[in-house]
């Protein structure tokens, strides 16, 4: 039987196990009471602990500060080998087959690391392993910088990278998980924006530090100032995962899924008191929906492995399958690009400065470039290799791509909520697709910084936008494990697409500029299938489709 009472300012609805009420005095605000006999989905009730109208309270600002910090810490990582090398060089005479080495390790140790992390995140929780290897990370950076040695190098880039691809994958679980459908993307795009602000920040402080003329030397020990670069780089994993730890609670929908009612309502709670400046008590919701089958109990290496197992296999068989491999050709093609071309535009900066000091009245293209560059490298290896260096426009240019992706990652989070979330992506992957293929035309530093700034704006922005699609359409449960097999694949590229450009870029130039542009354009066919093969939660105004 249903009542309903109304008046000219308040409306009520009530059922034998529904109780709304819904204040009408602001159009804009409305009240909604949830009875304590009536469990609630967790889409309404994260939607309750936020309690303002653009989803975002003081508790989600300061979790997007703090998350934030954990992706540029992962960033600073991935762009630290571009800045140390130069000065690494010439302290341990480093070959360019060594040079190579430091960054494929880093590379491998994340592509090795993929499933673990993704699976252990599932099974513990996301918190756990983010704060644990976020502090692992601290101090293997810092250890490294007192190392002496080519080798101990290496093996601290392999675990650097192979530990740092926690953060840089679970972060969007973790923080997605904070949400509500709506919101979640926007707030990931947000956090997207960290890690161009370490890609600007790394530069500029290399620019600092680097040049600086000190350093200590013993018999069988030296420290000096690229070393204490690196010291520096330790600081921003120790103090997001301080903060983590003091501060911020296990995912709620990951504890949830995990069968722990309670504590996801106690979270939820807290959330609202944060936002809302209210007491925990006036939360409405009483009781949470719990998962038709919560995650079983288990500890140990085998449970962590047959876990993992299981995961792998709701991933690959139907109706998963086609969402894991569209979303891994995605991030295949779209890091194909971003951290192929994009680790080597350092490099391509400063052959065009050394070209133009020498002949600073000559246009020449990269490819023209690099033939010169090639007659160069057999001079330089006669030189003293102490007066080589990055020339400092380098850094400058560096710093004002990542402003302009800035401005990119502000953009598209501003948009994401009011577009089809098909679009963001098909638009940045043609723009970065054109513009790789365009470098092959540049004549001049300056073309080259424009075309650069484009590039890397636009995939940058559509490698955010692409995550947080994997963060949607996935259940809880195996949702880390997805994130990561994406990323996976996108790591794969990075990987394939840095030994192609170091090995082709000297031989045939036209060949890699093209096939970066052809490569990165490929996704916009797989992006082509959302209608059929994406669930109808890619739409933010939709309902999620997955299950919790």
């Amino acid at each position: 039987m249903l009542l309903v009472n109304r008046t000219s300012r308040n409306a009520r609805c009530i059922t034998g196990h529904f109780n709304v009420n819904i204040n009408t005095n602001n159009e804009h605000v409305r009240e909604i009471r949830v009875s304590d006999a009536l469990p609630v989905d967790f889409e309404r009730a994260i939607t309750l602990a936020v309690k303002i109208i653009p989803g975002f309270g003081r508790f989600h600002y300061g979790l997007i500060l703090v998350c934030g910090v954990c992706f540029m810490s992962a960033g600073f990582q991935n762009g630290l080998n571009a800045y140390i090398l130069p000065s690494a060089e010439c302290d341990l005479r480093l070959t360019s087959q060594q040079k190579g080495t430091l960054n494929a390790v880093f590379l491998a140790g994340s592509v090795l690391s993929a499933y673990v992390w993704g699976s252990l995140a599932d099974s513990i929780g996301r918190k756990k392993v983010l704060v644990s290897t976020l502090m692992f990370d601290s101090i293997i950076t810092f250890l490294s910088s007192f190392a002496q040695e080519f080798n101990v190098i290496a093996v601290c880039r392999f675990f650097n990278g192979f530990i740092v691809g926690a953060p840089s994958c679970l972060v969007f679980p973790y923080l997605g998980e904070f949400h509500s459908t709506k919101t979640s993307s926007a707030s990931l795009c947000f956090v997207g924006f960290f890690w161009t602000l370490s890609w600007m920040l790394l530069p500029a402080l290399a620019w600092l530090v680097i040049p600086i003329p000190w350093s200590y030397h013993s018999a069988y020990f030296t420290y000096n100032s690229w070393r204490l670069f690196v010291a520096f780089i330790s600081i921003p994993s120790l103090m997001s995962a301080t903060l983590l730890l003091v501060f911020y609670p296990e995912s709620p929908k990951f504890l949830l899924a995990s069968g722990r009612t309670s504590q996801a309502l106690d979270v939820l709670q807290n959330m609202y008191a944060t936002n809302t400046g209210r007491r925990p008590s006036q939360y409405e919701v009483r009781y949470l929906k719990a998962p038709c089958s919560p995650s079983s109990d288990g500890s140990g290496l085998l449970f962590l492995l047959k876990a993992m197992w299981r995961q792998i296999k709701l991933l690959f068989v139907p109706p998963l399958l086609v969402r894991t491999l569209l979303c891994s050709a995605l991030l295949f093609t779209n890091m194909f690009g971003y951290f192929g071309l994009g680790l080597w535009l350092p490099e391509i900066f400063n052959r065009f400065e050394a070209f133009y000091s020498s002949h600073p009245n000559e246009t020449v293209s990269v490819c023209e470039l690099t033939n010169v560059s090639k007659k160069q490298a057999d001079i330089s290896k006669l030189s003293d290799c102490s007066t080589r260096s990055v020339d400092e426009r380098v850094f400058i240019n560096t710093m004002i791509i990542g402003a302009v992706c800035l401005l990119g990652n502000i953009t598209s989070g501003l948009l994401a909520g009011h577009l089809q979330r098909n679009i963001m992506p098909v638009a940045t992957m043609l723009i970065a697709g054109v513009s790789a293929a365009t470098i092959y035309f540049l004549r001049s530093s300056l073309q080259n910084l424009i075309i650069s700034c484009i590039f890397l704006s636009a995939i940058s922005t559509g490698n955010f936008v692409l995550t947080s699609v994997v963060v949607d359409i996935f259940p809880t449960s195996i949702r880390a494990m997805a994130v990561c097999t994406a990323i996976l694949a996108g790591r794969v590229g990075a990987i394939v697409s840095n030994l192609l450009l170091g090995h082709l870029l000297d031989i045939s130039c036209e060949v890699p500029m093209f096939l970066l542009g052809s490569t990165v354009m490929c996704g916009l066919g797989a992006q082509g299938q959302n209608e059929e093969d994406f669930p109808p939660s890619m739409s933010p105004g939709l309902a999620r489709t997955a299950p919790v």
